[in-house]
């Protein structure tokens, strides 16, 4: 089932529906056996010099460290090449440095994978009501340098 459109917002209908299919924004594909995987939202993926980082690929590895309690990673603009990895991290313990976290996503993942800027904060990061992480948020601290 698929609503009609967005209540008495018909520039967010316009722009998300199309012949009356919702476009949900995620990115996936089909694998040859059939089965459908979802990598991520669209406004969520980093444009790096050309290549497609999926956010939530890269955020699955600092979560994997023992000494992070959650990780969120948005598109920091860059005026060369687009847009930069940064991550916000949030740590279980004090000695958990933005260092050690940067050596361990070294050692899993692609370089140009790997955040250049980590932030490690102390706060829990934004959600919200729901418990939705809030990236949108994020971005804007990642622009004002944050």
């Amino acid at each position: 089932m698929v609503v009609p459109g967005y209540w008495g917002r018909p520039e967010a209908t316009a722009a998300n529906f199309t012949a009356g299919y919702w476009r949900s924004g995620d990115i996936g594909s089909i694998d040859a056996q059939g089965f459908v995987r979802v990598h991520d939202r669209l406004k969520d993926m980093i444009n790096r010099a050309g290549y497609k980082i999926y956010s939530a690929e890269v955020e699955k590895v600092p979560s994997h460290h023992p000494g992070v309690l959650e990780c969120a990673v948005v598109g920091r603009p860059d005026p060369v090449l687009g847009e930069r990895v940064q991550a916000f991290v949030r740590a279980r313990e004090h000695g958990v440095t933005a260092v050690d976290l940067r050596a361990f996503c070294a050692e899993r993942m692609a370089d140009y994978k790997v955040p250049e800027v980590i932030k490690l904060v102390a706060e829990p990061l934004p959600r919200n009501a729901n418990g939705k992480l809030q990236k949108a948020e994020l971005r804007k601290r990642a622009r004002a340098g944050c």
